[in-house]
């Protein structure tokens, strides 16, 4: 079988490593709650300038994101009281590990 050089180069084991992070660290609790921090913090404030958004788009933007969060806070505390988060610690000392 005759291999194809590509003009990108990819570390396939670096590749596989971020996966494999990013995959861990979407099952602890603790990202739902940062991300439900980051989604209160991007909500519309009367002092940010918002072009020619109308009071309507703001208003739904505010909802969106508030419910996006409510659920990011639901989910987290779900993988709490399942117990799907007891493996944390040591999921976070694989993460280390493999930085």
């Amino acid at each position: 079988m005759r291999r194809i050089q590509s003009t990108y180069i990819v570390d396939a084991e670096q590749t596989r490593l971020r996966f494999f992070q990013d995959l861990l660290s979407q099952s602890l609790a603790a990202t739902f709650f940062d991300r439900a921090e980051a989604l209160e913090w991007a909500r519309p404030r009367t002092t940010d300038f918002n072009g020619r958004a109308t009071a309507a788009e703001l208003a739904e933007r505010d909802e969106r994101l508030r419910v996006d969060a409510e659920r990011c806070r639901r989910h987290a505390e779900l993988l709490l009281s399942s117990r799907a988060d007891a493996y944390a610690d040591d999921v976070r000392q694989v993460l280390a590990e493999a930085s």
